[in-house]
C-alpha cells in the first residue's frame, strides 16, 4: 500500500528570479523559464512556455510590470497578449551585459562603461574619472532602484569598496569612495531609507 510519495526533479539552478503579479519566475542556468504560482506552488506550464518566447537572457520586474532582453531586444510582457511586446533595440557593442532592471516603467540595461535606458536609447556613461568601469566590470556586487536613483555597491578587495548613485533625472553620478567594508546589498524601509549592508 502506497500512501505517498514525493517526486523530486533535478534542474538547473536559477540565474535570476522575480515576483510578478502572484508568479515566481526563474530564468534557470540551461536558458529556460519556469513560472511557479504563489497560490499553490506549482508550476504553470502554459505561461513558462509562453515566457520562453524570443530565449531571455536576463529577467526585471518590480512586481507591476515584468521585462526581459535577449541578445538583441528588449521586451515588456502583456498579459492582454499573453506574450512579450518589444520595447526596443539594444546598442550594438562588444560590452557584456551586466545586469538590466526596472524603476517607474522605465528599463535599464547596464554595461561596463555605460547604462542604457529602453526605449528612449538614453545613455548614462560611466565618468572615466571614478573608475567605474574597472569597477562595475570586476566588482559590481549589489544594484538598488528607488526613487529616481540607482545605486551600485562595489568591492575593491582590501581597499574595501564604493556606494555609487545615478540620478536618472538629472544624469548626475555620486561616489563615496573608500568605503572601509564593501557593500554587499541595499534594501529600502517604507520611509524611503536606503539602508546599507
Amino acid at each position: 500500500l502506497i500512501i505517498g510519495a514525493l517526486i523530486f526533479r533535478e534542474q538547473p539552478p536559477p540565474v535570476k528570479t522575480v515576483l510578478y503579479k502572484g508568479y515566481v519566475i526563474s530564468l534557470l542556468s540551461d536558458g529556460n523559464v519556469e513560472a511557479i504560482r504563489t497560490s499553490n506552488w506549482k508550476k504553470d506550464k502554459r505561461f513558462s512556455k509562453a515566457l520562453q518566447q524570443y530565449n531571455p537572457e536576463f529577467l526585471s520586474s518590480d512586481s507591476k510590470t515584468l521585462a526581459m532582453i535577449n541578445k538583441e531586444k528588449a521586451f515588456v510582457w502583456s498579459d492582454e497578449k499573453f506574450g512579450w511586446t518589444e520595447i526596443g533595440r539594444l546598442p550594438r557593442t562588444e560590452e557584456v551585459i551586466l545586469y538590466s532592471l526596472i524603476l517607474r516603467n522605465r528599463f535599464f540595461v547596464i554595461y561596463p562603461t555605460s547604462i542604457v535606458e529602453l526605449p528612449s536609447n538614453r545613455v548614462f556613461k560611466i565618468p572615466d574619472s571614478f573608475e567605474l568601469s574597472q569597477s562595475l566590470r570586476d566588482s559590481l556586487m549589489a544594484i538598488h532602484a528607488a526613487k529616481d536613483k540607482l545605486w551600485f555597491g562595489t568591492l575593491r578587495g582590501k581597499m574595501g569598496g564604493e556606494l555609487l548613485g545615478l540620478d536618472i533625472e538629472s544624469g548626475e553620478w555620486n561616489q563615496i569612495q573608500h568605503i572601509d567594508r564593501y557593500i554587499n546589498s541595499f534594501t529600502e524601509d517604507d520611509r524611503g531609507t536606503i539602508w546599507v549592508v
